[in-house]
């Protein structure tokens, strides 16, 4: 066997135009490094790993290589297995420490640039070749810098060690699939390449190219083309909905990434759930030797795909769905995922209207045979909402059974659509509360009625804001610096607004005197009207003219209020006005009469109710009338005032007065008078 091996002395082959990798923290599964590791050198590297090598101290040897795509805790295992086997290789082919001569922390230059990697080791051997590379790694957590064996060396080595240390020499592969029509731009070089080809493909709608990413050894050439390109489109629509894959995470080195419990010619990029059991979803690597790593869906795992689409996948619908509905896409969602999201939406909406509506109709029934108050608010504020409710969570169950839930706008429709509901229905609970408080409290006459209002206003302004800032926050919009910002700025407000919170204390200050409530007729200053709104800011008042008048708050409280409604009788206090040419007796037996008809009026209060000869007038004798009318009602005390003024207008008739008007004599100098 010819073999070829290349050592390479003084400065080794540099990779033009690496940056220096960053690691959030260097191989943190293994511990801090003994103090027998200097890794500051390329050279102080490669000679503490051939050291250890030497010794046979592997885990001091892990520290010399990136582990970085081994899990934190499989590091302490993995590291020193795989630095055991890199080590045999090593020794298989002889490698010399002086292969690196580089004593710079920089390592080489090319052009006066750091180039920040440096391959220590070529070789080419049975039928496979490769090359051993360090690379300038910095640890941001610490911020060392050392120089340590790439992730693809580390992930090369376990196959390395399976041809050139057991000798299991890579054979030609036999073709893969042969029942399938050729394909081209097949990317099967990677596990991260073979997973985003074969999602690539099924997204597009072209199940037999992505059918190629499976190992159909299982199948006949006959029943491959039959099947390969179904089993595709189910293996695809799984992932749809359990999203099991994330490429991201999945090794770009072409020999994958050594994990715990697998063979090395496999590699783990998902796992799912069926029947209680886990299911592996393996890729497997078919080495040529022409060809190099190829890497498909193991054959275990194409036999799965059938329990796992039973368990996961769409049944009917998706077997039989016309590849255009997959090709076509538009904001990440393909044109089968938007026609699902459009059905759920119109039914969601119809269902959930319905089942909102009867299950507030069950709630009142409920809330109907107990003995409080509270829940009949809570059902009559279910009404609405429930279906709001109802309709996310019909949105969130079919989004998750189609697999939706993972992409942005379905996720922000279903929380918007539970927030304004949420919002809704604690707006709608505040009224109704507020109803009943108002009604217990003015009942009662307490202290809390006044404030009521107040509290209802502000409550509905926090509702709103915090509604308003969870869709933001939803939306993607930063709430924090926006809250961040507004209190910076609430100083200046405050001042900018003194007149406005002067206001609101003072609308504090009528809720806990009680002048007035909603619904009386004031006089404040020269200013009469019925009480309709009391805000944060201004009372608003109908005038008799039905005009609204705004006054604010700050007014009210500096202004006299006079409650003409708080009156629990009405004053009613006519000057009668009589011709001089009433005798005494007449005007007696007047005031006799007017006095019995104040006596047995039903409405008039005989508490302090009188009727006086008051004085001689310029051109009239005076007769006061001074009684209250039992009555509250404006309406009323008119209809009462107006039937005791007929009454005296009768009294005075029938004893044979009058009423005087005003007259003035004149005396001339002549001495006749006019």
């Amino acid at each position: 066997m010819r073999v070829r091996l290349f050592l390479l002395f003084g400065l080794a082959s540099p990779l033009w135009g690496l940056e220096v990798a960053v690691r959030e923290a260097i191989n943190p599964g293994l511990g801090r490094p003994p103090a027998e590791v200097v890794r500051s050198t390329p050279a102080a590297s490669f000679r503490g790993l051939l050291s250890a090598c030497a010794a046979e101290d592997f885990r001091r040897a892990a520290h010399f290589l990136d582990l970085s795509e081994i899990p934190k805790e499989q590091q302490a295992i993995l590291g020193p297995e795989v630095a055991e086997k890199l080590c045999r290789v090593l020794s298989r082919l002889s490698a010399r420490a002086q292969a690196v001569s580089s004593e710079s922390p920089e390592g080489p230059l090319e052009g006066g640039v750091p180039a920040n990697t440096v391959v220590a080791l070529r070789f080419s051997r049975s039928g496979i070749s490769g090359e051993v590379w360090l690379r300038r790694t910095r640890d941001a957590s610490t911020g060392e810098v050392a120089w340590l064996l790439t992730r693809r060396t580390v992930s090369s080595a376990p196959f390395w060690y399976r041809v050139l240390v057991e000798g299991k020499k890579p054979t030609a592969q036999a073709q893969l699939n042969p029942g399938l029509p050729p394909a081209s731009d097949l990317s099967q070089t990677s596990p991260r390449e073979t997973l985003e080809g074969f999602l690539e493909a099924a997204a597009q709608g072209n199940f037999q190219q992505a059918a190629h990413y499976l190992d159909l050894s299982a199948f006949s050439e006959s029943e491959q083309a039959v099947q390969g390109p179904l089993l595709a489109r189910r293996l695809y629509l799984v992932s749809v909905r359990r999203h099991p894959f994330q490429p991201e995470k999945v090794s770009n080195d072409p020999a994958g990434v050594p994990e715990v419990g697998l063979p090395e010619d496999r590699e783990r990029v998902g796992t799912l759930e069926v029947r209680g059991r886990q299911v592996d979803l393996l890729l497997a690597d078919r080495y040529d030797p022409g060809v190099g790593h190829r890497w498909v869906f193991a054959q275990e795992t194409v036999a799965e795909i059938p329990s796992l689409y039973r368990r996961h996948g769409f049944g009917w619908v998706g077997d039989h769905l016309p590849p255009i509905f997959f090709a076509v896409s538009f904001a990440g969602l393909a044109l089968w995922q938007w026609l699902s999201l459009l059905l759920l939406l119109f039914l969601g909406f119809w269902v959930s209207r319905r089942l909102g509506h009867l299950l507030a109709l069950f709630s009142r029934r409920l809330a109907a045979r107990t003995g409080v108050s509270w829940d009949d608010a809570l059902a009559e504020a279910l009404d609405g909402p429930a279906g709001l409710w109802l309709w996310s969570l019909l949105l969130w169950a079919g989004g998750s059974w189609l697999g939706l839930m993972t992409t942005d706008v379905a996720k922000a429709l279903v929380k918007l659509l539970a927030i304004l509901a949420t919002t809704w229905f604690f707006l709608r609970l505040l009224d109704r509360l507020s109803s009943q408080w108002s009604s217990q409290a003015q009942e009662k006459h307490s202290l809390v009625f006044g404030f009521i209002p107040i509290f209802k206003r502000i409550g509905r302004i926090l509702l709103v804001t915090f509604g308003l800032l969870a869709g933001l926050h939803v939306t993607g919009v930063p709430v924090t610096t926006a809250l961040a910002g507004l209190g910076i700025g609430g100083v200046a407000v405050a001042f900018a607004a003194q007149k406005t919170l002067e206001n609101i204390f003072a609308a504090v200050a009528i809720a806990a005197d009680r002048p007035f409530s909603l619904g009386d007729t004031v006089r404040i200053g020269s200013l009469v009207g019925t009480v309709e709104d009391l805000g944060l800011r201004s009372t608003r008042i109908r005038t008799f003219e039905r005009t609204v008048v705004t006054v604010p708050n700050s007014t009210v409280v500096g202004s006299e209020v006079v409650n003409l409604s708080a009156r629990d009788r009405m004053l009613y206090n006519p000057t009668l006005s009589l011709v001089y040419d009433t005798r005494p007796e007449k005007l007696r037996r007047i005031l006799k009469a007017i006095r019995e008809l104040l006596a047995t009026h039903p409405r008039v209060v005989q508490e302090g109710a009188r009727c006086r000869f008051r004085g001689f007038g310029e051109s009239a004798l005076l007769v006061e009338v001074y009684c209250h009318l039992d009555t509250q009602e404006w309406e009323e005390y008119l209809a009462l005032a107006e039937e005791l003024n007929f009454a005296l207008a009768e009294i005075v008739e029938r004893e044979g007065s009058a009423f005087a008007f005003p007259t003035r004599t004149v005396v001339l100098a002549g001495g006749g008078t006019h």
